[in-house]
């Protein structure tokens, strides 16, 4: 196995799922996942399958506001090569203040990577804010 060129085919993938979200592409982000693959979502429920994650997708691109980001710290490939876990910084729309200005929720996440007929899809995927919302 080849560690680095695993870490840079999740990099590339992690990027690939930034642009498909960036799009709002609903079924862009759900070929991302495996079949069984979850999000934790902060305050919400676990969102798994297909079905649920269309419908929370859809709502979640639907929110006027909607804008999120990530960037990648930290990718670690498992020895047999199937696996990998990465770790990072997510920023996302958080409404407005009391002056009508955009709020931003600055945050971290975990994602794990499963690497599924030679693809790297995810598996599970969770984050949470740095700070209570303003």
């Amino acid at each position: 196995m080849d560690a680095a060129a695993e870490r840079a085919a999740v990099e590339a993938a992690e990027e690939a799922w930034g642009a498909a979200v960036e799009a709002h592409d609903v079924d862009a982000v759900i070929a991302f996942f495996e079949a069984d693959g979850l999000s934790m979502p902060p305050d919400g429920p676990v969102v798994q399958g297909e079905d649920a994650r269309r419908a929370w997708l859809t709502a979640l691109f639907a929110a006027p506001d909607f804008d999120s980001t990530w960037e990648t710290g930290r990718i670690d490939i498992s020895a047999a090569g199937d696996y990998a876990l990465s770790i990072g910084t997510t920023s996302h729309a958080a409404g407005t203040d009391a002056q009508g200005q955009p709020l931003r929720r600055e945050g971290k996440y975990v994602t794990v990577w499963h690497k599924v007929d030679g693809e790297w899809k995810v598996a599970a995927d969770i984050w949470n804010a740095s700070a209570p919302t303003p």
